[in-house]
């Protein structure tokens, strides 16, 4: 077991605001989330025309005594695509090769396991990007590069290019070069420029600038300005070694602007969700406020939406003052997560819609349902689903309005005025293919387009204007003797394909993925990957860097050449399996003897007293004390169900208050003031899920039903696609009763982890709860029939015991898939089922029956017929006990943390322990436990079985 501690990553909601401007590693430490100092920032900016490519060598130190796990956080803005990454290996940087996004999280965590080093780097929603680095050594350093690439766009008298640098900490040593190549006039800084002589010099034909420093904070935006003149070239053309000539066209068409008509009525949708503290709350008021004055007169709906719709107002505006509804704006709370889809604009009727939202969906339904009025967005926030809100905006004839994109006067023309956009392009199709945007696009000043020629020389003619109205047109002619050797507009064609697909990402799913795979660009399908050994390429057939290429492709001959064909009936194996757990339950066994007792003083020893660190919420009452009465054939019906355990057979699940220093303040706030009183302590507070299930739990107490859920929701704005936080949130809103948004959360978990059983078994049990069995069937099925690695041992019979029951519950299921050797319900008197969140822990259920036999993963059958399936010390669970004939008395049930060997700690592991009586019955009843642990061996009383 690896001794290393390491610490979660959870981002604070501050951290997240910080993340958005610079690259940073955080981790947490005594409950403090902190960055990694950055000892070493080399920048290099490289600019040809109009497009600008970043690379940021970043060297971070641990000055920890232990090593870390780390995960880098690096979000870009609308436009910007990361084109190259790499991680120091040995000492070196290795650049990174693009796989499947799923298949690079299990290679990932393959590897990991091995304790060898690999790196990841993903796209997450919001167009962030995350890569878990491991390790960073103690009072040591790693390395890592990040190349990012956009097209400028023009600001008054040239291109604008904008580097942000809002590092809050001094770094050791600072470099930056800013290259501009072929450029005529010398470029320009910003009047805020703050770094001291700094200015360009001329070069051959470049400008070049450099800066160097030590102990330096850069904490100021560089903005520059690259002047263009008449003799800018609007067409580029490079032959790839694809053998494809790519044509690029830049050109500042010129613009018509003409008034829209004036809305009398406008339905405004709010998103208060938790995401909201990181918007310009007031650049937005001051916008709408502008807007408002140029109509003059209108009626104004205010809908306020999160996790769910939560109010509708009405404001009436005359003269343009619209102080009352933008005081209101400005106080609003944001808390919870967003469902987009909570929103149907067709149930608003208005001249037009505008929302302000940043678009990430993390909660239920992800698609707003629109109607025919245009719909205007607006979003102040970097982190943002711009491919999804420029969708919105085109198909509804509105317009997306980034504002850190557009200034407050473009902002304010886009909604006063009638959307001028490029229209079309027309060309030979013979001669020309493959040209994006092939869509209306809205031009604000400049405008790009790429495509393939395919004809030594062809002509494409560009319409602007408004609606379908040509108002201006260009013609260009394209030849392939101005072509030259290159792959940046390759690079940049599939870049604008990519953007086009993304809009419709579910119908263009399987495209964006082979087009990522293909081009080397990080996808929402692809992702980024840097190995350590070869032998872990050619393990999992990933093509390496250039460099690794020759000894690669000669291992993977001489392995296909040498590799012998097994062929491994995994089907035959789980029969044989089942077969033996078949055996078990018809087995009759012994209520006679008796084993002594350990005594109470060495079972406490095991034990310890309760801690703020754990929690056990008790599923009970309207909420989780569940009696299911599913109809079974009388076919069906057999002697086992009929002599089941009896009414007053009970489960006692053992009651603890948590002592938390929230909770503590909440208890003294009067009733009135407690929300307003969690709204305060979430800024202190809100990295913890724990947090938000104990305040959820406070408020169940209060019956305050909606606000459970938005505080809940929560969870799912911590961290933009994180499996471990999303399991608990799915789960206690499968114990809640919400199990449609609890299959939104574990669809989400089983698209992010779908090389582990327990993401399709997790789903199957909420899609029973919600009454699709057959959904279930199929999903239980498929771990059945699938092999697993070796972590998860036998969770194939698992599967297929609760597979079993589900049939045997429901009413003509369809089981024609399903191999006839595996019907067979095994019902039992008592079932008991643990599951955790935490990857590479291992948590042990144990039962004491009245005998004095503990039934646990050593002793996994007892001589009174208990029977406890394989250990699971890999992580997740789940860990199963059955007893088929329960002898009367008391059955104690416990958790044991064993231990752990993580890299990443995140200081306490949620469980969740279900008891069962007559599972697989018809008077089949359960009750339900969550709760966290924090040390290894640790032993927490769970409840008793009362059998009488």
């Amino acid at each position: 077991m690896r001794k290393t501690i390491v610490l979660c990553m959870f981002l604070l909601s501050f951290i997240v605001a910080y993340s958005q401007t610079v690259p940073s590693i955080v981790i947490q430490d005594n409950k403090e989330f902190v960055s990694l100092k950055i000892s070493d920032l080399d920048i290099t900016v490289k600019v040809v025309g109009n497009i600008a490519e970043t690379t940021m060598n970043i060297t971070f130190f641990n000055a920890y005594n232990r090593i870390l796990e780390g995960d880098f956080y690096f979000p870009l803005k609308e436009g910007q695509t990361v084109s190259g990454f790499a991680l120091e290996v040995n000492g070196k940087l290795r650049d990174a090769v693009v796989v499947e996004k799923e298949k690079g999280r299990a290679v990932f965590e393959s590897v990991v396991r091995k304790n060898i080093d690999p790196g990841l780097l993903e796209w997450t929603k919001g167009n962030n990007f995350k890569s878990r680095i491991y390790p960073i050594p103690a009072k040591g350093y790693k390395q890592l590069k990040i190349t990012y690439r956009e097209e400028l766009t023009i600001r008054d008298k040239g291109f604008s290019y904008m580097l942000p640098l809002a590092f809050k900490e001094p770094i050791d040593t600072f470099r930056l070069k800013i290259e501009v190549i072929k450029q005529l006039i010398k470029p320009e800084f910003g009047s805020d420029n703050e770094f001291v002589n700094l200015t360009f010099e001329k070069w051959q034909e470049s400008y070049t600038a450099l800066f160097t420093q030590k102990n330096y904070q850069a904490n100021k935006d560089l903005h520059c300005i690259l002047p263009q003149t008449d003799m800018y070239k609007k067409m580029v053309i490079e032959k790839s070694t694809d053998t494809n000539d790519y044509f690029y066209i830049h050109l500042t068409p010129e613009i018509k602007v003409m008034e829209k008509k004036k809305p009398s009525t406008i339905t405004l949708f709010w998103d208060a969700s938790g995401s909201g503290i990181n918007r310009e709350i007031k650049r937005e008021t001051t916008l709408l406020d502008g807007y408002f004055k140029e109509i003059g007169n209108v009626a104004i709906q205010l809908i306020i939406f999160r996790n769910e719709v939560e109010t509708s107002e009405n404001y009436t505006i005359k003269s343009g003052n619209s102080q009352v509804l933008r005081k209101r704006l400005e106080n609003i709370e944001y808390d919870g997560a967003t469902q987009l889809g909570c929103l149907d604009l067709t149930k608003y009727k208005a001249d037009e819609c505008i929302i302000s939202t940043d678009g990430v969906g993390n909660f239920g339904k992800k698609e707003i349902i629109l109607s025919n009025s245009p719909v205007y967005i607006l979003n102040s926030n970097n982190t943002a689903n711009h491919s999804y809100l420029n969708f919105i905006a085109q198909q509804t004839g509105g317009a997306y309005i980034n504002l850190k994109k557009h200034t407050d006067s473009e902002a304010i023309n886009l909604l006063s005025h009638q959307l001028y956009s490029f229209i079309k392009a027309e060309y030979d199709t013979k001669a020309i293919t493959e040209v994006y945007p092939a869509i209306k696009t809205p031009v604000t000043h400049d405008f790009s387009l790429s495509g393939i020629l395919q004809k030594p020389s062809a002509l494409i003619t560009l319409h602007f204007g408004i609606g379908n109205t040509s108002m201006f047109t260009e013609q260009i002619s394209l030849s392939t003797q101005e072509s030259v050797s290159g792959e940046l507009l390759k690079q940049i064609w599939a870049s604008k394909k990519l953007t086009q697909l993304d809009m419709n990402y579910e119908k263009n799913a399987s495209a964006i993925t082979a087009l990522g795979k293909e081009m080397g660009i990080v996808t929402r399908n692809t992702s980024l990957i840097v190995l350590d050994r070869i032998e872990d390429y050619v393990q999992h057939r990933i093509v390496p860097p250039v460099e690794l290429q020759k000894e690669y492709f000669g291992l993977i001959a001489q392995q296909d050449k040498e590799k012998k064909e097994v062929i491994s009936n995994h089907l035959d194996e789980v029969v044989r399996k089942f077969k033996e757990l078949e055996t078990w339950w018809n087995k009759e066994f012994s209520f006679d003897k008796v084993i002594e007792k350990p005594s109470r003083k060495k079972e406490a020893a095991l034990s310890r007293s309760s801690t703020n660190e754990e929690r056990m919420v008790e599923s009970e009452s309207r909420f989780e004390d569940r009696e299911r009465s599913a109809p079974v054939p009388d076919s069906a019906k057999t002697n086992d169900e009929e002599k089941g355990l009896t009414a007053i057979s009970g489960i006692t699940l053992k009651k603890w208050s948590p002592d938390t220093p929230y909770l503590q303040e909440l208890n003294k706030t009067p009733h009135k003031q407690i929300y307003e009183k969690y709204l305060q302590m979430k800024n202190e507070y809100s990295g913890s899920s724990a947090f938000y299930l104990d305040v959820a739990d406070f408020f169940i107490e209060k019956n305050e039903m909606k606000l459970v859920l938005r505080i809940l929701s929560n969870i799912a704005e911590m961290e933009l696609e994180n499996p471990q936080l999303l399991r608990i949130l799915g789960h206690r809103l499968s114990q809640l009763g919400y199990y449609t948004l609890a299959i939104a959360i574990f669809e989400e978990v089983l698209e992010m982890r779908g090389e582990e059983p327990q993401s399709y078994r997790d789903l199957a049990l909420v899609c029973e709860l919600e009454g699709n069995y057959q959904r279930a069937i199929e999903l239980l099925y498929h771990v059945v029939i699938n092999s697993w690695d070796a972590r998860f041992p036998d969770i194939e019979i698992i599967a297929l015991t609760e597979m079993n029951k589900i049939i045997h519950n429901n009413q003509k299921p369809d089981i024609s898939m399903i191999d006839k050797r595996l019907l067979k319900n095994l019902s039992v008197d008592m079932r008991v089922v643990l599951n955790w969140d935490a990857d590479n822990t291992d948590m042990d259920l144990w039962v004491f029956n009245p005998n004095g036999e503990k039934c646990f993963y050593s002793n996994p059958q007892t001589l009174l017929g208990e029977k406890m399936s394989r250990d699971f010390t890999g992580g997740y669970g789940p860990e199963v006990y059955m007893l088929r004939r329960a002898k009367n008395g008391t059955y104690e049930i416990k958790v044991n943390y064993y231990g752990n060997n993580q890299q990443i700690l995140s200081g306490s592991t949620t469980i969740q322990v279900t008891l069962f009586r007559n599972y697989g019955r018809k008077n089949e009843t359960k009750k339900e436990i969550t709760m966290r642990l924090k040390d290894n061996k640790e032993v927490i009383d769970v409840g008793e079985f009362d059998i009488k």
